[in-house]
């Protein structure tokens, strides 16, 4: 069973602030109820809820790939006789409040087999919450957008590559880059840069509540 238990702690210098913009119960920038960081909330109740929070830099996943490092793995998406294709399912799966079932359905595919980016978000226990799941790009741009590219960034972000839970095609999965804010798509086996500067491939897991 998922459990909640709240947390009382203070941020270290960069992780985190407390901006005047009040948009409504939380404010972006402030500490979450799972002790992460809020980073969005959509004003009303959604299917997914209200608010979303990132994991703080202290429960960051570092030098993981998005699939495990086994062969003969199955294809995330099929084409389906009277449902989306795979392609229109990859579009889907780059949506605000994908994120979640994006990472079920990775790690229902992928199983235990060795550690990788959806699996340790899954498995995340941070501050008390266990509910957290990787990022959908739409998601992870919001993050970057809200916390990262700010006068004073929020949240310790490196500046490297992070994994979204977004598939690209069969080979390569979505990622963000925190220097700039680009998404790119990567190998998913990778875990960080072929070339300079080789920076790890990175993991921030976020959860929605409210």
């Amino acid at each position: 069973m998922r459990r909640i238990a709240t947390p009382v702690r203070a941020f270290p210098e960069g992780s985190g602030s407390q901006p005047s913009k009040n948009i409504g119960a939380y404010e972006i920038g402030a500490v979450g109820p799972g002790g992460g960081i809020i980073f969005f909330d959509a004003g009303s109740r959604q299917s997914w809820g209200r608010y979303l929070e990132v994991a703080p830099i202290d429960c960051e996943g570092v030098q993981l790939s998005w699939r495990p490092l086994v062969p003969n793995l199955p294809r995330l998406y099929a084409d389906t006789a009277r449902g989306f294709t795979a392609a229109q399912k990859r579009v889907l799966s780059k949506a605000l409040g994908a994120g979640r079932s994006n990472t079920e359905l990775i790690v229902s595919k992928y199983k235990s087999r060795s550690n990788y980016a959806a699996l340790y978000s899954q498995n995340l226990v941070c501050h008390g919450a266990d509910d957290w799941f990787l990022p959908s790009k739409n998601e992870l741009d919001l993050v970057f957008n809200n916390l990262k590219a700010l006068d004073s960034p929020i949240g310790g972000f490196d500046k490297g590559y992070y994994w979204t839970s977004s598939e690209y095609n069969n080979e390569n999965a979505w990622t963000q880059y925190f220097n700039d804010g680009q998404q790119f798509d990567r190998v998913k086996a990778l875990s960080a840069n072929r070339a300079p500067p080789q920076r790890p491939f990175r993991v921030r897991a976020i959860r929605a509540f409210g």
